[in-house]
Protein backbone atom coordinates (compact mmCIF):
# COMPACT_ATOMS: atom_id res chain seq x y z
CA UNK A 1 0.00 0.00 0.00
CA UNK A 2 2.42 1.96 1.16
CA UNK A 3 4.70 1.49 -2.49
CA UNK A 4 1.83 2.41 -4.08
CA UNK A 5 1.40 5.93 -2.21
CA UNK A 6 4.77 6.21 -2.99
CA UNK A 7 4.25 5.96 -7.21
CA UNK A 8 1.01 8.01 -7.08
CA UNK A 9 2.30 10.82 -4.89
CA UNK A 10 1.97 13.36 -7.67
CA UNK A 11 -1.83 12.18 -8.36
CA UNK A 12 -4.53 15.07 -7.45
CA UNK A 13 -6.11 12.41 -5.49
CA UNK A 14 -3.25 11.92 -3.22
CA UNK A 15 -2.45 15.18 -2.85
CA UNK A 16 -6.02 16.26 -1.83
CA UNK A 17 -6.25 12.74 0.38
CA UNK A 18 -2.92 14.65 2.42
CA UNK A 19 -4.08 18.01 2.51
CA UNK A 20 -7.77 16.27 4.18
CA UNK A 21 -5.57 14.78 6.83
CA UNK A 22 -3.74 18.32 6.98
CA UNK A 23 -6.72 19.99 7.66
CA UNK A 24 -8.01 17.53 10.15
CA UNK A 25 -5.02 17.76 12.15
CA UNK A 26 -4.82 21.84 12.02
CA UNK A 27 -8.58 22.46 12.97
CA UNK A 28 -8.86 19.25 15.89
CA UNK A 29 -5.43 19.14 17.04
CA UNK A 30 -3.30 16.12 17.35
CA UNK A 31 -4.85 14.79 20.82
CA UNK A 32 -3.24 17.07 23.10
CA UNK A 33 -6.36 18.16 24.97
CA UNK A 34 -7.38 14.39 25.81
CA UNK A 35 -10.10 15.35 28.27
CA UNK A 36 -11.78 17.76 26.05
CA UNK A 37 -11.33 21.14 28.61
CA UNK A 38 -12.45 19.38 31.43
CA UNK A 39 -11.01 20.08 34.40
CA UNK A 40 -12.54 17.50 37.13
CA UNK A 41 -10.30 14.35 38.54
CA UNK A 42 -13.15 12.48 38.92
CA UNK A 43 -16.93 12.18 38.26
CA UNK A 44 -19.19 11.26 41.17
CA UNK A 45 -22.69 10.12 39.98
CA UNK A 46 -22.53 13.13 36.91
CA UNK A 47 -21.09 15.54 40.01
CA UNK A 48 -17.33 16.23 38.63
CA UNK A 49 -14.70 17.15 41.55
CA UNK A 50 -12.40 19.75 40.48
CA UNK A 51 -8.85 19.69 39.77
CA UNK A 52 -8.63 22.73 41.88
CA UNK A 53 -10.84 21.19 44.86
CA UNK A 54 -8.45 17.96 44.86
CA UNK A 55 -5.18 20.27 44.99
CA UNK A 56 -6.48 22.24 47.96
CA UNK A 57 -7.02 18.95 49.72
CA UNK A 58 -3.81 17.72 48.87
CA UNK A 59 -2.13 21.05 49.99
CA UNK A 60 -3.97 20.65 53.07
CA UNK A 61 -3.38 17.35 53.91
CA UNK A 62 0.55 17.49 52.87
CA UNK A 63 0.92 20.65 55.39
CA UNK A 64 -1.06 18.57 58.09
CA UNK A 65 1.81 16.12 57.87
CA UNK A 66 4.36 18.24 57.72
CA UNK A 67 3.24 20.16 61.03
CA UNK A 68 2.69 16.71 62.59
CA UNK A 69 6.75 15.94 61.49
CA UNK A 70 8.36 18.98 61.97
CA UNK A 71 9.17 20.60 58.46
CA UNK A 72 10.07 19.03 55.73
CA UNK A 73 8.77 15.87 54.24
CA UNK A 74 10.43 13.82 51.15
CA UNK A 75 8.25 13.39 48.62
CA UNK A 76 9.31 10.02 47.66
CA UNK A 77 7.88 9.43 51.65
CA UNK A 78 4.37 11.00 50.33
CA UNK A 79 4.32 8.45 47.39
CA UNK A 80 4.83 6.16 49.63
CA UNK A 81 1.91 6.87 51.96
CA UNK A 82 -0.07 7.04 48.80
CA UNK A 83 -1.36 10.72 50.08
CA UNK A 84 -3.06 11.54 46.28
CA UNK A 85 -4.96 8.37 46.38
CA UNK A 86 -6.00 9.03 49.88
CA UNK A 87 -7.19 12.53 49.18
CA UNK A 88 -9.00 11.51 46.29
CA UNK A 89 -10.74 8.73 47.90
CA UNK A 90 -11.47 11.51 50.55
CA UNK A 91 -13.51 13.68 48.28
CA UNK A 92 -15.08 11.06 46.55
CA UNK A 93 -16.53 9.89 49.54
CA UNK A 94 -17.22 13.52 50.81
CA UNK A 95 -19.16 13.86 47.55
CA UNK A 96 -20.71 10.78 47.99
CA UNK A 97 -21.97 11.56 51.56
CA UNK A 98 -23.08 15.12 50.38
CA UNK A 99 -25.62 13.29 47.85
CA UNK A 100 -26.64 10.71 49.95
CA UNK A 101 -27.57 13.23 52.59
CA UNK A 102 -29.26 15.32 49.81
CA UNK A 103 -31.16 12.70 48.39
CA UNK A 104 -32.71 11.56 51.92
CA UNK A 105 -33.10 15.57 52.95
CA UNK A 106 -30.70 15.78 55.60
CA UNK A 107 -29.42 19.44 55.67
CA UNK A 108 -26.76 21.09 57.80
CA UNK A 109 -28.41 24.41 59.25
CA UNK A 110 -25.79 27.73 58.50
CA UNK A 111 -26.26 28.05 62.67
CA UNK A 112 -24.31 23.82 62.65
CA UNK A 113 -21.33 25.12 60.56
CA UNK A 114 -21.09 27.78 62.78
CA UNK A 115 -20.55 25.92 65.88
CA UNK A 116 -18.96 23.37 64.69
CA UNK A 117 -15.87 25.56 63.25
CA UNK A 118 -16.03 27.52 67.21
CA UNK A 119 -15.38 23.53 68.75
CA UNK A 120 -12.17 23.37 65.83
CA UNK A 121 -8.96 23.52 67.91
CA UNK A 122 -7.12 25.12 65.28
CA UNK A 123 -9.62 28.28 66.01
CA UNK A 124 -9.44 27.99 70.02
CA UNK A 125 -7.01 29.76 72.33
CA UNK A 126 -6.88 28.84 75.77
CA UNK A 127 -10.13 26.21 75.02
CA UNK A 128 -12.06 29.67 73.62
CA UNK A 129 -12.58 30.19 70.27
CA UNK A 130 -10.78 33.37 68.87
CA UNK A 131 -11.91 35.01 66.54
CA UNK A 132 -8.87 36.85 65.05
CA UNK A 133 -7.14 33.54 65.14
CA UNK A 134 -10.45 32.28 62.93
CA UNK A 135 -9.90 35.14 60.63
CA UNK A 136 -6.14 34.67 60.64
CA UNK A 137 -6.41 31.19 59.23
CA UNK A 138 -8.59 32.16 56.65
CA UNK A 139 -6.37 34.55 55.03
CA UNK A 140 -3.85 31.99 54.64
CA UNK A 141 -6.05 29.63 53.51
CA UNK A 142 -6.95 32.19 50.63
CA UNK A 143 -3.26 33.46 50.03
CA UNK A 144 -2.26 29.46 49.73
CA UNK A 145 -5.10 29.09 47.14
CA UNK A 146 -3.95 32.14 44.71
Amino acid sequence: MLNILRKQAQSPLIQALVLVIVIVFIFWGFGGNKNNGRTAVATVNKVDISYQDYIKAYNQTTDNFRQQFGGKIPPALLEQLGIQQQVLSRLIQSELLRQGGEKIGVRVSDLMVQEKIKEMEVFQEDGRFNQQRYEDQIVQADFRLG
